[in-house]
């Protein structure tokens, strides 16, 4: 299958899985905020991380929310670096110690306000903001790449964030540099 046909298809399955996620009810969302939190913080690897690194969620997009999962780490002592967007498709990495410190940027997504990027990054968990994933733990994005470069270049465990709703029962097509994820963590499972 040619890139451009790859690219189609996921450009359709981004639109779906967007419609899906925007449109779920309010009440449902705050009760499966709610179970991800305990499934993420029950995680023997959450447990055991000193470092995260985690997405500063997009609540008005219905991303599943981070802020909690960021609030409990930095109350257990855990140090978390967030992402910052680069026009260069790169993510530069800030520590922070609290989210009073995450304002939204140009494209709506919550980051630290004084920013010390970090030059070199090893956390033990990495936690990757997700459009729709599949049982092989294959990740459909927002389809800029940023988070596949960076991926691509930690070891960490790689942990997807969604809801039920966004798994997707067919594989997801995928390009020879997307990366697969280790877990993915909805309301209801973990996958492995």
């Amino acid at each position: 299958m040619s890139s451009d046909n790859i690219q189609e298809l996921k450009s359709n399955a981004r639109k779906n899985f967007l419609k899906r996620r925007i449109n779920l009810p309010e009440n449902e969302i705050t009760s499966s905020n709610s179970s991800i939190l305990k499934r993420v913080t029950n995680l023997k690897e959450f447990e055991e991380a000193n470092t995260i690194h985690v997405y500063a969620s997009m609540n008005k997009r219905n991303e599943v929310d981070t802020f909690s999962i960021i609030d409990y780490a930095l109350k257990n002592g855990k140090k978390v670096i967030v992402p910052v967007m680069r026009e260069n498709g790169k993510l530069n990495h800030c520590e922070i110690d609290s989210t009073d410190s995450l304002e939204p940027n140009s494209w709506g997504v919550p980051e630290p306000v004084n920013q010390k990027t970090l030059e070199h990054v090893k956390p033990d968990i990495i936690f990757v903001p997700m459009v729709a994933g599949d049982l092989q733990k294959n990740r459909l994005g927002y389809g800029k790449g940023y988070y596949d470069r960076f991926l691509s270049s930690v070891n960490g465990l790689k942990a997807g964030l969604l809801f039920e709703e966004q798994i997707s029962k067919k594989i997801l097509p995928t390009d020879s540099y997307d990366v697969t994820l280790d877990i993915l963590i909805t309301e209801k499972r973990v996958l492995r």
